[in-house]
This record gives structure tokens, sequence and C-alpha cells, in this order.
């Protein structure tokens, strides 16, 4: 009974999957760059020939130095204010089913073929509420198929209340997201939803994104859709990049984690292998600098809350990953990192990760940004922090709440070093668009083991 239900729930989805695959596929057909896409690191755009009319060029993104080793991939500078720095961040804003977002219906049948009898009869009591979740606004599978099918698009989340609580917290310095900007990145009509969604926040301020696995990078589509929106990558396929603040007060070096974790098997071993070499290898150098403050940003959390333990296939077999991840970490404890920023977990999560030596970073995942919330499972936040990381670190404290959300990080330096200051404000957004203060965290400083911050 249990193999019968759980094949009929595999169908069901299969069908809508195939429905997804039958979307058009093709390319962003909007202008070219997007209004606010980030051309600095591209020569036509930063050369003396395009600089009278800068049309597409972000006046505020000016090249940097780069240093032009076979790993290297480049540097922008963004200039800022004198007394403070403040960034928004947010990720995870594409559309999507909105059955995810609670404990029951949906997100309960899925565990019909669990071997635990309390958990497969949790599932059996949860189909009826599945079916009425499909009838009634809100979690409304229906609905959500039905633009589907007609748009080709997903209709569910919060992104819309999200963006405009972004654009009501400008001015600021730049904006970041953590990955996930669309559900399919291989379609243009979604990427084209995107910057009119977008682009008031995106002529207003720099607009820097990491990939998120729903960009499709491994496909030429995504590549080409990536490039036409977002900006091209300083080297073609390499979509990794250091911002810096002026006077070293801080450098944000962006990853393409789907390359790094994998967790698909889109990419050949040994490419993936290579790439990672390169990528950690430049990850390395560039946090290497005399900068105040260093933000590692990337989509696959290094910590997580358990919904995606195995995108770093830390009980894997094969090795790539494990230490890719293990690099990463070392790198950041080595390097002085004071935050790295994630999102893919729709939900927010603050974590510190203490090595043996004592020295550790903040750990921020923010995919609260609109797309339909993850639970919140102790069962599964229990076993993430159980673990021992792959380079021997440990989880010392976290927080998640499953909630929409954007960040503040303020930064704010002064003569005296000592006086620095680095500030994590985190803000829910109601559907409304209330926004309800959650936190604010001292980034600057290191919680206390037991008590936490």
């Amino acid at each position: 009974m249990k193999r019968t239900a759980a094949a009929g729930l595999a169908l069901l989805f299969s069908l809508v999957s195939s429905g997804c695959a039958r979307a058009p596929m093709g390319p962003y057909a909007g202008p070219r760059p997007a209004p606010g896409a980030i051309t600095a690191f591209d020569p036509y755009w930063t050369s003396n020939e395009h600089k009278e009319s800068k049309a597409g060029t972000p006046p505020f993104l000016t090249p940097g130095s780069t240093n032009r080793r076979s790993f290297d991939i480049g540097t922008v500078t963004v200039p800022t204010r004198a007394d403070s720095v403040v960034i928004l961040v947010y990720g995870d804003n594409r559309p999507g089913l909105r059955m995810m977002t609670t404990a029951w219906g949906l997100p309960a049948v899925l565990d019909i073929g669990s071997p635990d009898p309390l958990r497969f009869l949790n599932a059996v009591v949860n189909i009826p509420v599945m079916l009425v979740q499909g009838i009634f606004p809100r979690l409304d599978m229906f609905q959500d198929l039905w633009s589907l099918a007609y748009s080709h698009r997903y209709s569910g989340g919060n992104e819309k209340a999200v963006i405009a609580a972004l654009v009501k917290n400008l001015p600021a310095d730049f904006v970041v997201n953590t990955g996930d900007v669309v559900e399919n990145g291989r379609r243009g009509r979604q990427w084209e939803d995107f910057v009119h969604k977008h682009e008031a926040l995106r002529r207003s301020v720099p607009f820097l994104a990491t990939p998120g696995n729903h960009e499709r990078l491994w496909s030429k589509e995504g590549m080409e859709n990536w490039d036409a929106v977002m900006g091209p990558p300083a080297q073609p396929d390499r979509y990794w990049f250091a911002v810096d603040l002026p006077d070293s007060v801080a450098r944000f070096v962006f990853l393409d984690s789907e390359l790094l974790a994998d967790p698909r098997g889109h990419y050949p071993d040994s490419l993936q292998a290579k790439i990672s070499r390169d990528m950690t290898r430049w990850a390395d150098s560039a946090l290497a600098v005399p900068a105040r403050w260093k933000f590692v940003v990337l989509h696959h959390p290094l910590v997580t809350s358990g919904h995606y333990l195995s995108d770093w296939k830390y009980d894997d077999s094969s090795p790539a990953e494990v230490q890719s991840r293990a690099r990463l970490l070392d790198i950041c404890r080595r390097r002085g990192v004071t935050a790295v920023l994630a999102g893919h977990e729709h939900l927010y999560q603050r974590t510190y990760v203490r090595g043996r030596n004592g020295k550790g970073f903040w750990h921020i995942t923010t995919g609260g940004g609109g797309s339909p919330l993850y639970r919140l499972s102790e069962r599964e936040r229990k076993a993430a922090l159980s673990i021992t990381l792959p380079d021997s670190s440990k989880v010392t404290w976290s927080k998640e709440q499953s909630v929409y959300h954007f960040c503040r990080l303020i930064l704010r330096p002064s003569s005296n070093r000592r006086d620095d200051t680095v500030v994590l404000e985190v803000n829910r957004v109601r559907a409304n668009g209330k926004i309800i203060p959650i936190e604010r965290i001292d980034l600057g400083r290191v919680p206390d083991v037991e008590k936490g911050p």
C-alpha cells in the first residue's frame, strides 16, 4: 500500500514536471544588456569607446585591479558614502509551488513511503488536507498548476512584497542576492519577468547576485540568459568575482556553489574537479587582502538547517564535493571571513562556525526573498548541528525562522579599528507589505559557546 501510494504521488509530480518541461525554453527577448545588468567585467562596456554614452553601464561600478593569473577572475570597486555602508541582502525570490509552506498537507503526504508507522499514518491523515489545500487560496495547488499551464510561470510566494520592502529601504550602496532569482534559468520569459519586477530596484542601486541551482548555468540557455540579464562574467563560463569597497573597508567574494556542490551531477567529474580547484584557489587568493571585513557570497549553504544536508554529499563515496566544502570552510576561518551569506534554504538561519583553534565566522542563510517557505524541522535541525563539518569545525550556535525577509548589513568603519562596527539587521516581510524587525546582530563579536550572541 505504501509503495502504491508513493508511486501515485511520484506519477502526479512526474506529470507536473513534464508540463514544466514543455514550457518554452529559449533566450531572453528583452533589451541587451537588461536595465541594471552589471557589465563592469565586459571589456566593451568599460572601454573608452563606450565611456561617453555609458548606455547600459552602471556609472557606479568601475573596474578594479586584477591579477591575471590563469585562475583569477576579476574585481570591481563600488564607491560608497564616507560614514557608513549599507548593503541589502536577500535571496530565493523565485516564485514556486505554495503547498510547501506548512508542515501539514502536501509536505506530510510526501512522507507516505516512510517506514516509520507514525509518519506513514500522519501522511494518510493529511491526504484530505492536501485536497482542501488544492481548492482554497494560499496553498492552492490547482491554482498553481493552472497558472503554470497558461503562463509557464509559478505564481506562489511573496516576491512582490519583498521587492517593495527593499525599495522602501533605499538608499543603499548595493544589493546582494544569494541566488535563485528565477524558477528556471533556461526560460527567457521568466527572465523578462525578473527584469520587469526588479527594474526600479536595479536602476537605483548596483544589484549583484550569485548563481543558484535554478539559474541552470550548466546549460547553454541558462548561461546566455544570465549574461544578458545579470551581466557577463569576467571570463566566459566563470561566474565568480569580487567586489571591493574603497579604502579596504570590505571585500565581497561571490562564488558559483552549484558547480562546487553539483548535487544533481550536471558537470562531468573531471571538469567539476578542475574548475572547483580553480575557484577555491582564486577564493583563497581573493580573501588574502587586508580588508576590515570579508564576506563570502554563495547559494548553497556551507551549514544548513537540515533540508539540504546531502547537497555537499558529506556521506558520498566521491570525495570531490566533500573536499570543496572542507576547503571553503578552512579558507573562511584562515582568512578571517566575517560572514558567509548563502541562500537555497527558504528561511532565515544564523549560525556561528568555530574551528578547533577557536577561530570562526558567522554563517547567514537568507532564503526568504519570496519563494514558498520551508518548514522548520527540529529533527533535521538537530541532525545538521550534530555533524562535525569536513574541516573538523563545529556549529556552536544556531537560530532559524521560517519567514519572508531581507537583511540590512551596515558597515561603519572608524579611524580606530577597535571602534569599527558591522551589524546585521533582519526584517520580516508580511504578505501585506508590513516590515517587522526580527533581530539585530553584531557580526564583529564572537558569540559565547553556551549562551549565543
